[in-house]
């Protein structure tokens, strides 16, 4: 019996291409984590205790000035190895995982975009549009494909706060104080009311970020598709 092949049209957008791809990004978050997970072991299984005294008779009366953790060439004399492979470390994966998806759905809202222009054969391509991102892509679905896609909605609201804090990754080095020593307060807001979110100075993401960014545009999706389907 012949695979059935659907016809590549916004009707059949989110049941045969998106809910596919949200299976694999969520193995792919998994697997981030778990990556993040096993290297917090190896730190904490592997990482060797030093004593700058040769002769030590009894532990307990020894400084703890006196004690050096070394771990990978880095040690403790001059970085705190504790925040460093229990914080920074699986925050820079996190990071780097949150501009591939970020750059996923992107990649999604402009094919989406293009699917419409092909279908209904619309003389205004995505890139007409002011704007960049998944904002120009929105504005178009809004403007050209006329989906009144809800910017209220819980979700939309959640992924301008992922863009937000994106964006910081991306340009900032994810820094909550900016070159004049002032505090990016919208950024810093963002961080307080996440709870997969914390820094003072920095952005820390926390175990559950991704999952939650990822949830969030599943949401958008879902809300896109309803509208697909009405139309």
């Amino acid at each position: 019996m012949p695979l059935y092949i659907p016809k590549k049209v916004p009707l059949n957008w989110y049941k045969y291409e998106i809910e596919l791809s949200i299976e694999l990004l969520e193995v792919y978050i998994s697997n981030v984590e778990n990556q993040v997970n096993t290297n917090v072991e190896k730190y904490n299984k592997k990482k060797e205790t030093e004593y700058s005294q040769k002769v030590i008779k009894i532990l307990n009366d020894q400084d703890p000035s006196d004690v050096t953790v070394t771990h990978e060439g880095l040690d403790s004399m001059t970085l705190d190895l504790e925040i460093i492979f229990e914080e920074y470390f699986p925050s820079l994966q996190r990071r780097s995982a949150l501009i591939t998806l970020f750059g996923i759905f992107e990649h999604i809202l402009n094919d989406l975009c293009i699917l419409f222009q092909k279908t209904e054969d619309f003389k205004i391509g995505f890139k007409n549009i002011k704007g960049s991102g998944i904002d120009r892509s929105i504005e178009y679905l809004e403007l050209v494909a006329l989906l009144p896609i809800d910017k209220k909605i819980k979700c939309w609201q959640e992924i301008k706060s992922i863009q937000k804090i994106r964006n910081l990754a991306v340009h900032c080095d994810s820094e909550l104080i900016d070159y004049h020593g002032n505090p990016r307060k919208n950024e810093q807001n963002i961080v307080q009311q996440n709870i997969f979110l914390e820094g003072v100075k920095e952005v820390i993401l926390k175990e559950g970020y991704l999952s939650f960014v990822l949830k969030s545009f599943t949401a958008l999706f879902k809300h896109i598709d309803e509208l697909i389907q009405v139309k």
